[in-house]
């Protein structure tokens, strides 16, 4: 059975880039030399590897069939069958090479003053085909998809620089300061290039039809029916990380005290996108405008889903900790984080966030999709403690083994919730694309929140939006809803019985999520998040129409497990 899709309610059948079996040989060499000579640690090495990707990853083989609504659905009034042609090729295999090598020298400058300086080089070949299955269409306003090697061109060779101190400020130990920078590379293996290398024409073709009135369908009929294809960027630049962090820990009065900035840049970010879109209009406002009946920039392809680079993430934070232990066998610790992560893509896949949009709003003005990171969590605590029991200690015999040696753990997290967007579906806007989800207008002085407050059924007010003029982007931005904040207390009770100097068995009880708390997911009414309205443009006569979405606002799943208690026995040797 393929996929029967309908808007507003959960996909059923095989997901539609089902059936796939992957099949990695990672071919590993590598050593590491360490050195200590005087007030010098210095260590240097290098690695290498081959990777061997051999699979099959079928698209839409077994067939899509959407609908825009459950009403559609009754009716079998269908909005678009999709499938690949039966001659379509869903078999690879793919090879690389990664090399790399490290030098890093730690300097005791004096008692108090470390430094650490350093630097890692790598070099990572262009993927390859056994048996010459490349496809990319390099510039989207080439006439064809251009066969054979280089698949893409990545810039092969990277330095990583990385440097720290570490400063005993007083000398005794007790008020330390770490600062460190370090540069890390996302190298394009397998999995940055994985979409494109299985379904770029002309081996794999997808056939599109909106004129079925009766199943089954003969696959005959997509056979060039669509010309869509996946690609990558061509010319592929270094995808890199900035890590930095400041921090400061004090001992005071049995308590370790620490307050830690941290933050990183990301640059060249990789994301996916349907890059096939048409030309718009710039008004005299600035405001983007297609008119009806614009057509994709390269009227000789589809949707032409790439891989591409070129955004940015910036993340900050704030940290702040307490770490005590006292000599009666209690010790508790507590941090808490406020950080923002900001981006102008957070993934490049729809199945690596629930919460996020599959593919970017658009690809040639990417401020419009710049907002909070799918991830992105602002408030952050986490709390844990650890108590031995003084009881039965002078004890002995039956009586010891049995009152002495219990402990109590507990953990307790607490955390705010991710964000999400709200989407319209089909193409509102004209662009030529309705695989890069539109948005609803935000209307001004409208609360987002309900207000008799956020409820699982009805989590944000859907009054806040309206539905973008036609022709027109969309007013309301990436990520401007919050979803539920996650809440739970995990506790243990242990039992010690000593054996021998050597030996002793462990008796524990462990209740994670104690009070049972629903900690609910985000809504959610379709695969790429929280639909308000569907879009169906005008044909037949008929004029194009907005009709809101089902279950707007409405939470259906929960994160995390219900309360599970747990028992288990250790013996220790």
């Amino acid at each position: 059975l393929g996929e029967v899709a309908v808007t507003g309610l959960t996909a059923v059948g095989t997901d539609r880039t089902n059936p796939k079996i992957f099949l990695l040989n990672n071919y590993q060499a590598g050593d590491s030399l360490f050195v200590t000579h005087g007030r010098q640690n210095l260590k240097l090495g290098g690695s290498y590897d081959r990777f061997q990707d051999n699979g099959t990853s079928e698209s839409r083989s077994r067939g899509q069939l959407r609908f825009r609504s459950l009403a559609d659905l009754l009716r079998f009034k269908v909005w678009d069958l999709q499938g690949a042609t039966i001659d379509s090729d869903f078999d690879r295999g793919n090879r690389q090479s990664l090399a790399g090598a490290f030098i890093q020298d730690d300097f005791q400058v004096n008692h108090r003053l470390t430094l650490n300086g350093g630097v890692r080089y790598e070099y990572v070949s262009t993927p390859t085909e056994v048996n010459g299955k490349v496809g990319n269409l390099r510039n989207i306003l080439d006439d064809n998809v251009t066969l054979g090697d280089p698949f893409f061109q990545p810039l092969h060779h990277t330095v990583a620089p990385r440097v720290g101190f570490a400063l005993d400020v007083s000398g005794n130990g007790k008020t330390v300061v770490r600062s460190g920078f370090g540069v890390y590379y996302d190298q394009p293996l397998f999995q940055v290039y994985r979409l494109p290398a299985y379904r770029s024409l002309p081996y794999v073709n997808l056939g599109r039809l909106t004129n079925v009135t009766a199943l089954p369908v003969d696959p005959a009929e997509f056979k060039g029916v669509d010309t869509s294809t996946e690609s990558i960027q061509f010319d592929f630049r270094p995808t890199y990380a900035m890590h930095y962090n400041f921090n400061v820990q004090r001992e005071l009065a049995g308590m370790v005290l620490s307050l830690s900035y941290v933050g990183s840049r990301g640059v060249n970010l990789i994301a996916n996108s349907d890059t096939n879109t048409a030309y718009p209009q710039i008004l005299s406002d600035g405001r983007e405008y297609f008119p009806a009946g614009s057509s994709r920039r390269n009227p000789n392809f589809g949707q032409v889903r790439t891989i591409l680079q070129g955004f940015d993430s910036n993340y900050n934070s704030l940290t702040a900790g307490v770490l005590q232990r006292f000599h009666r066998g209690l010790q508790y610790q507590l941090s808490y984080t406020y950080g923002k992560s900001i981006d102008d893509a957070s993934g490049q896949d729809r199945l690596e966030f629930s919460n996020g949009q599959a593919y970017v709003f658009d690809p040639y003005n990417r401020l419009l999709n710049r907002g909070r990171s799918d991830f992105d969590t602002r408030h952050t605590f986490t709390a844990n403690t650890s108590y031995d029991l003084p009881i039965g200690e002078s004890l002995k015999g039956v009586a010891r083994q049995i009152l002495h040696g219990w402990q109590l753990n507990a953990i307790v997290m607490m955390a705010s919730g991710v964000p999400f967007t709200p989407l319209v579906d089909g193409d509102p806007d004209r662009d030529g694309s309705d695989g890069n989800a539109a948005r609803p207008n935000l209307l001004p002085g409208v609360s987002l929140i309900p207000s008799g407050g956020s409820t699982p059924d009805f989590w944000f007010n859907p009054a806040a939006f309206a539905p973008p003029e036609v022709g027109f982007r969309g007013t309301a931005g990436r990520n401007i809803l919050n979803g539920p904040d996650f809440r739970t207390l995990d506790v243990g009770v242990v039992k010690n019985f000593r054996i021998s100097e050597t030996c002793s068995v462990q008796f524990r009880t462990e209740f994670f999520n104690l009070f049972n708390r629903a900690n609910f997911s985000m809504p959610s009414n379709s695969e790429n998040g929280e639909l308000i309205y569907s879009y169906t443009p005008a044909a037949g006569g008929k004029p194009a129409r907005f009709s809101q979405a089902g279950s707007v606002g409405e939470i259906f799943s929960t994160v995390g497990d219900s309360r599970e208690i747990q028992f288990a026995l250790k013996f220790v040797f």
